[in-house]
């Protein structure tokens, strides 16, 4: 799986390539605007499995980065790494949708290789959980052997489109037909 690291700092860089090359391949890009411009290069099946965004990039600093990856809905999770632990930014990176923020101090490499996989599972987790939810909404209002939707769903479309017509002062018209 390949990871993408937005990061400036060229040993910074080296540093977390050599901790997690034993079970990720790393692309190191040195900016936001050229991490941005990789992701839109890419297609669906070529798309990093983690960023890994550093706070301080030069043009515009890491929490910028997070909002425009998610402007872009890529489905990508991120975690925030920097050399300054502050919690007013964590909260914003957390808030915008980073999985994690990690500071660069003491024993984080070692950290780093766990901390990317929980990250990736609950990525997928979640991605898995969605899907879940999808597909037992969709049951819950369609029949099994048709596939059309079932009288649960006609009756809750009934009361939303007759609040709406009152709402709006509009007249609503029903026509049944039978067999």
């Amino acid at each position: 799986m390949c990871i993408l690291l937005i990061e400036d700092n060229p040993d910074h860089a080296e540093l977390i390539e050599s901790a997690l090359k034993a079970d990720f391949r790393v692309h190191w890009v040195k900016s936001g605007k050229s991490g941005l411009e990789y992701l839109k290069g890419l297609s669906v099946d070529a798309m990093p499995g983690l960023i890994l965004v550093d706070y301080s990039l030069p043009g515009f600093d890491g929490l910028r980065v997070i909002e425009a990856i998610i402007k872009e809905e890529f489905d990508i999770p991120l975690i925030m790494i920097t050399g300054q632990g502050d919690e007013e930014i964590a909260v914003r990176a957390m808030k915008l949708g980073a999985y994690d923020y990690l500071v660069k101090t003491g024993g984080y490499l070692t950290m780093l290789p766990v901390a990317v996989h929980n990250v990736i599972e609950r990525h997928r987790t979640a991605k898995e959980k969605a899907r879940l939810e999808d597909e037992l909404k969709r049951l819950s209002i369609t029949d099994d052997l048709t596939g059309l939707f079932d009288r649960r769903y006609f009756y809750n479309r009934l009361e939303e489109e007759a609040a709406r017509a009152k709402r709006y002062g509009n007249p609503l018209a029903l026509v049944l037909l039978g067999p």
